[in-house]
C-alpha cells in the first residue's frame, strides 16, 4: 500500500487497501464529507531507501529503511510501519527504532538523511529452528559510496549486501523471534572483524563513569560503545599512550 500525506489527510491510490487496528470492537465508518477526489493517483518520488528481503526458499518478506531530511531515530508519526499481526505469521523480518524502542515490530522505518555511520538497525526476524534463510537487499539513491552491511552477532560476521546478487544465507540452530542477532550498518568504510587487530588490548570499567583502555599504540584511537539493541551511547576519540 502506498500513502501520501496531504494537510491533514493521508490519499490511497485507486485499488488500494489497508487495514485499521482498533482497540475494541465496532464499526468503522468514512463519511462522504471525508473523502476526495485528487489528481496524481499514483505518487512517485525518488526515495532514498534500504529493502532488506528474507527468504526461507518458500516464502519472502521484507524490510524498509527509509531515509529523509524530516525524519528521527524514533518514532515519526505517520512516517512508521508496523507488521502486521492479524495472522500468525511463521517467517518475518522487522526492525527496531534507534530511540525510545518500546519493543514493537517496524515492516517500515523512516531515518535521518544524515549521519549514516553512526545509525545501526536492529533487524528482527521470526523463523524456524534447522530453517536456512537468506538475507538479501536492494538499495536506492543512497549517498555515493555509502554500502550497506549486514551484522550477524551469533557468527561474528559483516556482509555487504548493496551489491548485486549478494546475499547472507544462515542455518538457523534455534527458533528466532525477536532482535539481538542482526543489525544493518550503512558506512562508506568495508566492515570485517578480521582486519581489527586488538591483541594485547584490554577494555575495562575503572569505576561507575570511566571506561579504561591499555594495550594501544601510540597514536590517534577512536572507540564507540553500542548497547544490546544496536544503538550507539557513546563515541569518541583520543590519544593513545601505550
Amino acid at each position: 500500500m502506498r500513502l501520501k500525506h496531504l494537510g491533514d489527510a493521508w490519499v490511497l491510490a485507486p485499488g488500494q487497501g489497508f487495514f485499521v487496528n482498533a482497540t475494541s470492537a465496532g464499526t468503522v465508518t468514512f463519511d462522504e464529507s471525508n473523502q476526495a477526489a485528487t489528481g496524481n493517483a499514483f505518487q512517485k518520488s525518488a526515495k532514498t531507501e534500504v529493502k532488506l528481503v528474507l527468504s526461507d526458499g518458500e516464502n519472502n518478506r521484507f524490510a524498509k529503511l527509509n531515509f529523509g531530511d524530516n525524519f528521527s531515530k524514533g518514532y515519526d508519526y505517520g512516517w512508521e510501519g508496523e507488521t502486521f499481526g492479524g495472522i500468525p505469521n511463521s517467517l518475518s523480518i522487522f526492525t527496531s527504532l534507534l530511540n525510545d524502542n518500546v519493543g514493537k515490530r517496524y515492516q517500515v522505518q523512516s531515518l535521518p538523511n544524515s549521519d549514516y555511520e553512526s545509525m545501526v538497525v536492529p533487524v528482527g526476524i521470526t523463523a524456524a529452528v534447522n530453517k536456512e534463510i537468506t538475507f538479501s537487499a536492494e538499495a536506492l539513491n543512497l549517498p555515493e559510496d555509502l554500502k550497506v552491511f549486514l551484522e550477524d552477532r551469533s557468527n561474528n560476521t559483516f556482509t555487504r549486501l548493496d551489491e548485486a546478487n549478494t546475499t547472507y544465507k544462515v542455518t538457523l540452530d534455534e527458533k528466532l523471534d525477536g532482535v539481538g542477532r542482526f543489525y544493518v550498518h550503512t558506512t562508506q568504510s568495508a566492515l570485517s572483524i578480521d582486519n581489527v587487530a586488538l591483541t594485547g588490548v584490554s577494555i575495562f570499567k575503572a569505576n561507575a563513569t570511566t571506561l579504561r583502555v591499555t594495550g594501544l599504540q601510540q597514536g590517534k584511537a577512536s572507540i564507540s560503545l553500542f548497547n544490546v539493541l544496536g544503538k550507539q551511547v557513546m563515541s569518541t576519540s583520543f590519544e593513545a599512550n601505550e
